[in-house]
Order: C-alpha cells, then structure tokens, then sequence
C-alpha cells in the first residue's frame, strides 16, 4: 500500500456522523497550523513508527519529522480524503476500539483532540496500549475540563448534538495503569499526558527499519 493511500475496510458506523459531513472542511483549515508543543513532547526522529489515532486529515501526521513512518486512521472516510494531495503518510479507516495492526509495532500513538469522541474510550486506549511497543509513548492532546473555560466544552459539545466525552488527565491514567506518566503539561485550556511502556529500545536517531 503506497502512502497516501487510502485502505478501504468494511465502512465503520460506529462514530459521531459530524465527521462526514462538517468537521472535514473545519480541519481543512488547519493544516497550516504546526503543532509545536506536542511535537516537542513526542519526540519523533527518522525512522520511528508513529499511529495518529483519529488522526483524519493529518494535520498532525504532515508536520511529523521526514523519515517517520506514519499512519493516520480514523472512521470516517471524508475526513481521510479531506488528506493534501500530496500526503506522504498512510491512511487507514478504522477504529480507534479494534486497530487493524499487529502488537508491539509503534513507537509513538498520538491521540490528538480525539480521545473524547472514542465510543469505548477505555477498550480503545487498551487497543492503543497493545499495538505500542516496549520503550514507546502515547501522546495523548485533549482539552483540560478542569480549566475554568475548559468546563464549557462538554455544554458546546452537547449543544452540538456531538456525543463527546471528555477525561481529566487522572482518569486517562486510571484507564492505563500499567503506563508510566512520563509528562503532564496544561497550558491555558490544552492538556498534555505523556505515557511510557516499561521495557524495549525505540529508534533515538537516524534510519531505522
């Protein structure tokens, strides 16, 4: 499968439609937009195996290190088509509750502002767990609910008819016992959780296989 690809699975339905229909162009928008902060806390050099779950558009995926190897998936097959035409990383649609890949292959998950709209958000950050390997890290971007302003996003959400469900860091963490929290880091109404597998080596430079 070359990058930039989509692989068509069996359609998912089980995901909020606004993904179809208006979230795509939205996102559009904000490709240009580099993502310094979680790219400093995800740490990704050449040759890394890196899964933007939720990822969609790639927004996050396109300002990712040359040389990584990234794959995006995400439900909703607008949001994968809505890539630049000239995206380098894969595309896959799926979700984030049953991840088509084998166990222990990716040195860094991002989850970046998607975690509140995973269905089953414990049965997916287990997914996510299982496809990471020994030594790897997740990287997980949500809003902070415990900001004065951030406790209004579930209310806009709702007022959306979107069917999100947002975490404090805490519960993520309670979510993954067995990770170790490598990193906290809140700034204005954004949140950072960066979470460690025990055990195993990842790429620290250079091309790797």
């Amino acid at each position: 499968m070359a990058p930039g690809t989509p692989r068509m699975k069996k359609r998912a339905r089980l995901y909020d439609p606004h993904f179809d229909f208006l979230v795509p162009q939205l996102y559009r928008l904000m490709h240009g937009r580099r993502p310094e902060d979680l790219l400093r806390l995800a740490q990704v050099v050449s040759g890394m195996r890196v899964l933007d779950v939720g990822g969609g558009t790639g927004r996050i995926a396109q300002h990712l290190p040359a040389g990584a190897k990234a794959v995006v998936v995400d439900p909703s097959w607008n949001m994968l088509r809505a890539a630049p035409p000239n995206a380098s990383w894969y595309r896959i649609q799926g979700l984030a509750e049953a991840l088509p890949f084998p166990r222990e292959f990716f040195h860094r998950v991002l989850i970046v502002d998607a975690l509140h709209h995973f269905l089953d958000q414990a049965r997916s950050l287990q997914e996510v767990w299982r496809v990471l390997a020994p030594g790897g890290r997740i990287i997980i971007e949500e809003p902070d609910i415990t900001h004065p302003f951030g406790r209004w996003l579930p209310w806009l959400e709702r007022l959306l008819l979107m069917r999100s469900h947002f975490l404090t860091a805490d519960q993520i963490r309670e979510r993954l016992p067995q990770a170790r929290v490598v990193q906290v880091l809140r700034q204005g109404i954004r949140m950072w959780l960066v979470l460690e597998k025990p055990g195993g080596d990842v790429p620290s430079e250079g091309p790797h296989g």
